[in-house]
């Protein structure tokens, strides 16, 4: 049953207690307000407390916004703020509101002041609008300025600030100095434990530009590898009426475009080598001679896409005038073919023109997003592409997979079945249930099969077009994919281990969050969505960073407010130096800054501020080796987006909870579990392991079971690698751990009990879990829906937390002599940041922060952002610190107070004190 909490009016007697005009608390939640500082401070984390401002009358038909400033005075983590502008009818009472559309947008993730906006037409009968602050979750404390409601003036878009391209070069000359140089080289190796890459021989982080405009400047700043973007490498569709295919039909190419971007390059930036990011979509020849290879849903309808969106089946077909095209099958093995022949095209070029020597490398893009998403986002439907060309590859996927007809039968339970004609699960089955076995036969494992495929299909594909390249350009060179990591709920792209199989791709990019991550006063949008885990894969990782500058255009649909826009340069600083900061910190081997509309970085203070972390990554490569590692590891379940229906979201949420514990944790996969080269860790954190397998559960109870460690476990355990699905029981016995599973849908949350007088719940109070809390326009609490939990039924755990709406036992801690300790959460997100800081401390790891700070520290560099107290750093050695922007020594000792701001960055570079002789 889902819970919900309403908060309507005072016509619920006994359900609302006044204490003052404009704040009301609700259903137990507890408050004190001083109307003249308008400071409301609600002291527990039952209910909400609702704040209003006084009715302002309004003319109907009419648009108005209301503005408020959102000063947090204090907060725990799992606080929420819901900011509405409420119509009212001529009794006052409300009949609508705008308020925001996601738990993140609520969740009040620092301390200090927030601009609030809020705009909607006076309609449905309204007489009047207020303005009104909704306070759910955890304890907090804030005073609300300015609040004001008035006509809403039309808001013009900012058009962008765009520098012109510089004239080309002389052809000639630029052409005779390439012929000078030696052809550039990169190759990945593993040295001294981890992952490297060798640029011309020499190892380096790759500090990196995507864009078409300002090599030059960005050079200069420090960047040492150029990715192209808008150059002539859309391979086959003319995509953009700016960036034209050099494709001429009939399998004939035409890169003079691509050949001028490269000697430009090479004239602004002499020392840069070139990674050419190639766009692989299908034009308009390949679906007219292989219309099979259309991706199309089980009743035969075409797929469409809009540039990188998917528009839909049986819409409106192909329209250039609308950058309308098919979706391609990437599955097919025409599709497959159609673009290695062009890849060999290209690298055939590259190898007789001298502008080619630059080129160290190759990333792909194209797809959904331009990613390769499944091209669904959404797996109502199950995702399925039933196209003839992808069930051709299909059926050989499993004859590789099953090998015999009578192996098939046996596993899909099904007598009829043959290699030669197996069917794709149907949309009718995918939806008869909302989650699958992994390890049950008959539909179960029919399911599991199609949609390992999907994302199996893919990795494949990717690492074809990379051997392709790689031996057709007959010397070393890096290629470098999308990969989703399962910090994100797409089950698309989730392959690690089939994407570094057979020498193919050698680097993962991965994408950075927008929104409330990524902005001022967020717990920060990149770094470590699995840096440890492409590493154990024998990959690089590199970051995306999209970050917008007051420089870059707001267009229609991407408000400032959905992409973290900064509103200064000097946010601008605070987000990269958080984020690129936090990558090196968490062991990334190099970011890019991706400057998709052009010239968003050529400002004296966005150069500056770029500078600043390349030359942190020039201290990280000199400095990694010499510091010690972390001692804690995060583990995520990369398979369970597949036999969900709803995927379960903890592992983003429990890594968001790690950036504000103080410990800074390695991220892998549950396969890394089995590997012989995993390092030792004295915290082990294990999220929601959904399909834990029997070998990875051995693994983890050799490796976390041991003397002075902690083992932290969440959620359901071993649900879906259960012959009957959602049952955790079995896997968490083999742990120790006594569970009674509750296979019923709940909406709940779990919540620290008050009495426990342990260690581990020192300064703990409220609920557990960050992101799982969404107050909805009609003013009622929802929790996450769980479709499957558990209830901790073990006399030998202590109990530290109870389901709020059950209060059965949810979270507890069991010590057991020689073989350390165990803390498990049903919550499948249920941690917080002073839990985590808190077992850290148990298992004998110094955190480097107290918890409720953005600060990851590691590798040599040190990420800050400042969204509570005063940031003090804490070093179980000696250490040095510097400023890398000026390269000034700043201290040195064990104990750090840093001068930071609320809201603003740090990034520092910290290494061992050197030892002087007396």
């Amino acid at each position: 049953m889902t819970f919900k909490t309403p908060i309507l009016c005072l016509a619920l007697l006994g359900s609302c207690v006044s204490h003052g005009d404009s704040v009301r608390d609700n259903f137990g939640s507890r408050s004190t307000f001083h109307a003249e500082q308008k400071t409301v401070d609600k002291i527990n984390h039952q209910g909400q407390t609702l704040w209003m401002s006084d009715p302002v009358p309004v003319e109907a038909g009419r648009a108005y916004a209301g503005t408020l400033t959102l000063d947090v005075l204090s907060r725990t983590p799992g606080a929420a703020a819901s900011v509405r502008l409420a119509m009212l009818n001529g009794d006052k009472r409300p009949i609508g509101t705008v308020s925001e559309n996601a738990a993140g947008h609520q969740v009040l993730y620092s301390c200090g002041k927030s601009d609030f906006t809020r705009i909607s037409p006076a309609e449905h009968g309204a007489k009047f609008m207020r303005l009104e602050v909704v306070l759910a979750g955890n304890p907090v404390q804030i005073r609300i300025l300015n609040p004001e409601i008035k006509p809403a003036e039309p808001v013009k878009r900012f058009p962008g600030i765009y520098t012109p391209k510089a004239p080309y070069p002389d052809r000639a000359k630029t052409l005779a100095s390439l012929e000078k140089i030696a052809p550039a080289t990169a190759k990945t190796i593993r040295r001294n434990g981890r992952m490297a890459i060798l640029l011309d021989g020499r190892e380096v982080l790759l500090k990196s530009y995507k864009g078409s405009i300002d090599y030059r400047e960005v050079a200069q700043a420090g960047i040492n590898l150029i990715q192209t973007f808008n150059a002539g490498i859309t391979l086959f569709w003319d995509k953009m009426s700016w960036d034209m295919s050099p494709y001429r039909g009939n399998g004939k190419f035409d890169f003079t475009r691509l050949e001028n971007e490269l000697l430009f390059i090479h004239d602004a930036a002499p020392d840069a080598r070139v990674l050419l990011n190639v766009n692989i979509d299908a034009g308009p020849e390949f679906f007219e001679r292989y219309p099979d290879s259309i991706f199309r849903n089980e009743k035969g309808e075409l797929g469409v896409r809009q540039l990188g969106a998917f528009a839909g089946f049986g819409v409106p077909g192909p329209n250039p005038a609308k950058n309308r095209h098919w979706a391609v099958s990437y599955a097919s093995e025409d599709y497959q073919r159609y673009v290695t022949d062009g890849l060999r095209k290209l690298a055939e070029f590259l190898k007789q023109s001298p502008a080619g020597k630059i080129v160290a490398g190759f990333g792909f893009n194209g797809g959904h997003d331009d990613q390769f998403f499944q091209w669904e986002y959404s797996a109502a439907r199950g995702q399925g592409d039933y196209s003839p060309a992808a069930m051709k590859a299909y059926r050989l996927y499993l004859k590789e997979k099953y090998g015999t007809d009578e192996a098939l039968r046996k596993a899909w339970n099904d007598p009829t079945v043959s290699l030669a004609d197996a069917p794709l699960f149907s949309e009718k089955e995918w939806k008869s249930r909302r989650y699958w076995s992994n390890m049950k036969s008959g539909l179960d494992r029919k399911i599991a099969d199609g949609r390992s495929f999907m994302t199996d299909s893919l990795a494949v594909m990717n690492n074809r077009f990379a051997r392709t390249l790689k031996k057709a350009m007959g010397r070393d060179i890096v290629v470098g994919t999308y990969y989703s990591s399962p910090v994100w709920t797409q089950a698309g792209r989730s392959s690690l281990g089939k994407l570094s199989e057979n020498g193919g791709i050698d680097i993962v990019f991965q994408v950075s969050a927008y929104s409330y991550m990524r902005k001022p006063g967020g717990v920060g949008a990149s770094a470590n969505f699995a840096i440890a885990a492409a590493h154990s894969a024998k990959l690089l990782y590199m970051q995306e960073m999209d970050h917008r500058t007051p420089r870059s255009q707001i267009t229609v649909g991407w408000p400032p407010e959905a992409l973290g826009y900064p509103a200064t340069f000097k946010e601008f600083r605070d987000q990269v130096c958080r984020d690129a900061g936090a990558v090196l910190a968490c062991g990334g081997d190099g970011f890019y800054y991706f400057d998709m509309f052009d010239s968003w970085y050529n400002d004296p203070e966005a150069l500056d501020a770029i500078r600043t972390t390349c030359k942190t990554a020039d201290w990280v490569l000199e400095y990694r080796d010499k510091v010690s590692s972390t001692k804690t590891a995060l583990f995520l379940d990369e398979r369970q987006p597949l036999l969900n229906c709803d995927a379960s979201a903890a592992a983003g949420r429990i890594a968001m909870t790690c950036r504000l514990s103080g410990v800074t944790p390695d991220i892998y996969l549950l396969d890394d579990l089995t590997k012989k080269e995993l390092p030792d860790y004295k915290l082990w954190i294990v999220a929601d392991p959904q399909t834990l397998t029997e070998a990875q559960l051995k693994a983890l109870k050799e490796k976390a079971l041991k003397r002075g460690s902690v083992l932290i476990v969440t959620g359901a355990a071993g649900a879906l690698q259960n012959p009957e699905a959602g049952r955790s029981a079995p896997a968490l016995a083999e742990l120790g751990i006594k569970v009674r599973d509750r296979i019923a849908v709940a909406s709940d949350t779990t919540e620290f009990v008050s009495d426990a007088a342990d260690t581990l719940t020192r300064n703990c109070t409220g609920r557990l879990g960050m992101l799982d809390l969404f107050i909805t326009s009609e003013k009622t609490l929802r929790f996450t829906s769980l479709r499957y939990t558990t209830i901790l039924d073990d006399p030998s755990f202590k109990i530290l937390g109870r389901w709020s709406a059950s209060r059965q036992p949810a979270l507890g801690v069991k010590r057991i002599p020689k073989r350390g300790t165990i803390i498990y959460s049903a919550q499948p997100d249920g941690l917080t940041p002073q839990l985590l800081h808190n077992a850290a401390l148990e298992a004998g790891i110094t955190p480097h922060s107290e918890p409720g700070n953005a600060v990851a520290i590691g590798n040599g560099a040190i990420s800050i952002h400042r969204l509570a107290q005063a940031v003090q750093l804490t070093f179980p050695g000696e250490m040095e610190l510097f400023d890398p922007a000026t390269g000034k020594k700043i201290g040195q000792g064990k104990t750090f107070k840093i001068d930071c701001p609320l809201r603003e960055s740090r990034l520092l570079c910290y290494r061992p004190l050197k030892k002087t002789n007396p």
